[in-house]
């Protein structure tokens, strides 16, 4: 069970995006409650993991830096395959407190919504736990694919709930938000494939691999030199610094933050940027 509670919390709020494109009809007050009551749901899935997670903790007795970690092959990993990309999870004790943040802000950012949001609820609700399952994958990933592909796609549903039911700016937010951040992207996706190239060249035995602690080993080990650190730190700071954001790059966030609709700025503000 230790080693895919990680995986069904991830996965859970997509049993309330099934429950309301196929079960919900146009009923606001259930759609709401779907959306509310699996949240509350994947927030005790949070207790459990934290639970799970302290007591691996004393069991292993410091020895391991990631507990709950679960690992199936993605993209090759057959027994000869040059490819070895996964579905690696795992959690630390600075990500377990992100995922817990993450599961308590979303019910919240649903409940406040209950008033606000009267127009394409399904959608709107849908959307939120879209960019939950995401926010949740970020924190848990240990392959750096599967990181990048969690960290951006958070891009799209917040890029929709600004856009539609944000302030009368919505649009002008919106696509600035979405060109930033993509520029953004582009810079820490140079980066994973340049760092994914110089791994297999150099210090992987010819496989392929984004997974982050192997990566972590290769660089602790001295196999990466320090002028190829130094682009890489590049790549990535200058990616991440467009999402924090940093000055000069952060003229997208007080429009944002103003324009979007309440739980996309709670989100935002308290999960998004961390």
């Amino acid at each position: 069970m230790e080693n895919w509670i990680l995986t069904i919390l991830i996965l859970s709020p997509l049993a309330g995006i099934f429950f309301m494109l196929f079960g919900s009809g146009e009923d606001h007050a259930r759609l709401r409650m779907t959306a509310l009551i699996t949240s509350l749901i994947t927030c005790a899935l949070s207790v459990v993991v934290a639970w799970m997670f302290f007591a691996a903790t004393a069991d292993a007795a410091g020895i391991s830096t990631y507990h709950l970690e679960a690992s199936v092959p993605w993209i090759g990993g057959g027994e000869n395959s040059p490819i070895d990309v996964r579905f690696h999870v795992g959690i630390d004790a600075i990500s377990l407190w992100l995922l817990i943040l993450t599961s308590i802000m979303v019910p919240i950012a649903i409940w406040g919504s209950f008033s606000a949001i009267n127009d394409r609820v399904r959608e709107y609700y849908i959307l939120l736990l879209a960019l939950e399952v995401a926010m949740l994958g970020v924190f848990c990933s240990l392959d750096l694919l599967l990181f990048y592909v969690c960290f951006e796609f958070t891009l799209i549903p917040l890029f929709f709930l600004i856009g539609i039911w944000g302030g009368p700016e919505r649009r002008r937010a919106a696509n600035k938000f979405f060109i930033f951040t993509l520029a953004g992207s582009v810079l820490t996706f140079a980066g994973v494939l340049y760092l994914a190239y110089f791994a297999y060249r150099n210090g992987t035995d010819g496989v392929f691999t984004l997974d982050i602690q192997k990566l972590t080993e290769l660089g602790q080990s001295g196999a990466i030199p320090i002028s190829v650190q130094q682009w890489l730190f590049i790549a990535f700071a200058a990616g991440f610094a467009i999402k924090v954001p940093f000055f000069p790059v952060h003229t997208w966030l007080p429009l944002a933050h103003t324009e979007a609709p309440t739980a996309g700025s709670v989100l935002l503000a308290a999960v998004l940027l961390k």
